[in-house]
């Protein structure tokens, strides 16, 4: 019976940038969902599937924590906007850590 259900195990997955960004702030889920204006279960859908991330939630982070949208979005440029001295806690290195992500 195991080996019949070994096909449905999901496949380990990387980290998403969205959960990159929630834990490079010593955020949990709930509490970071409630601070950008949303249902936890909605957005732990948002941090599962980020091709759903509605514009509202990027202009959020934008505004609260100077996430770059184009990586965001794109992944090109620098996880925060500004340089180094605008980031003075370091969370650009984290997301970059976390997702062992390389800017292009």
């Amino acid at each position: 019976m195991k080996a019949m259900l070994a096909w449905r195990k999901k496949p380990e997955r990387s980290i998403t940038r969205l959960q990159a960004i929630r834990i490079s702030l010593g955020k949990r889920q709930v509490p970071f969902a409630d601070e950008m204006g949303y249902n936890p279960r909605k957005y732990y859908r948002f941090e599962q599937s980020p091709d759903d991330v509605p514009v509202a939630l990027l202009t959020r982070l934008h505004e609260k924590h100077r996430v770059n949208i184009n990586w965001f979005l794109y992944g090109t440029g620098l996880p925060i906007d500004g340089d180094d001295q605008s980031d003075p806690n370091g969370h650009g290195n984290v997301i970059l850590a976390l997702m062992d992500y390389r800017p292009q």
